[in-house]
Order: structure tokens, then sequence, then C-alpha cells
């Protein structure tokens, strides 16, 4: 899983596996860019 923080859309009718969908996007978990993403993530309510 290429995201630190990710959420299924419950919305989506499923036909299989669901999509894991990054929180809050894909440039927050870009690799490296410890000023403007997510490092990690620990203990979400």
């Amino acid at each position: 899983i290429p995201a630190t923080l990710t959420y299924i859309n419950m919305d989506r009718s499923l036909t299989g596996s669901p999509e894991l969908v990054p929180y809050p996007d894909w440039r927050s978990n870009t690799a490296g860019d410890c000023a403007n993403s997510i490092t990690t993530a620990y203990r979400i309510k």
C-alpha cells in the first residue's frame, strides 16, 4: 500500500476487493516530502 492513511468509499458498489483511497489525497502521501505530507498515522479514531 503506497499510502500512509487510506479509507474505503462505502458509497461505491463492490464487485470484489474494495479500492483503498488515500487520505486526504495522493500528494499528501508522497514519500520524502516531510514538510507537506503524512509521515505516520497513530491511533486514528
